[in-house]
């Protein structure tokens, strides 16, 4: 019985160590309201959620698309990580849609840092003022994305393959909208006010 209950104990122990990858773009929250239109890059990472799994990636495939709508930011580019060039006998590889950008990245493996890996990095066209766009992965080949997660190998203790365990997820891009002509008024006043006072003094 005591061996049973330590098995079962080391066999949950093994799939807590082992669960929880995803990918992450660091995106600000929300965008200045002066960037509105532009095209910025944002780094791209695949996260070992768990902080006892150390990540060291060499395979990794997903789409990255952005919701279509009018004013919405655009997911126009992605740059491959130095570490992601890929080789001679598999090269990476991008291809650009009309709604985001397809990756396949091959490397000898990158080591993680802080519990991360990155991958590369997005340029998106950011969409209008007070505009929320969501940033979708997906897995790629796959439409709609397959509940069993985006090709991903990884070399991890114990495992080779984390394709069943990071998901599809979505991320919001936000653009701070532009100051009411009133709110900007009344800023202008208080801080008026404000060095008006502190010259008095």
């Amino acid at each position: 019985m005591r061996t049973f209950l330590f098995l079962v104990a080391v066999a949950c122990l093994q799939s807590i160590t082992h669960a929880g990858f995803e990918f992450r773009i660091s995106l600000d929250t929300p965008f200045a309201s002066n960037l509105a239109g532009t095209t910025v890059a944002r780094d791209v990472f695949l996260v070992a959620t768990n902080p006892d799994v150390m990540v060291s990636a060499n395979t990794a495939e997903f789409n990255l698309n952005a919701a279509v709508g009018a004013g919405n930011t655009k997911v126009t580019d992605f740059t491959f990580d130095p570490n992601f060039q890929g080789s001679i006998f598999q090269m990476s590889s991008k291809t650009i849609t009309a709604t985001g950008v397809d990756v396949r990245l091959y490397s000898a493996g990158s080591p993680a840092i802080n519990n991360q890996v990155r991958l590369g990095s997005v340029t998106l066209m950011l969409g209008d003022n007070g505009n929320a766009t969501n940033l979708v992965f997906t897995d790629p080949g796959v439409t709609p994305a397959s509940p069993t997660g985006l090709n991903v190998n990884v070399l991890a203790p114990g495992q080779t393959n984390i394709d069943g365990q990071v998901f599809p997820r979505t991320l919001t891009a936000n653009v701070a909208a532009v100051p009411e002509p009133s709110s900007l008024l009344l800023v202008s006043s208080l801080a008026f006010g404000f060095a008006f006072r502190r010259r008095r003094c």
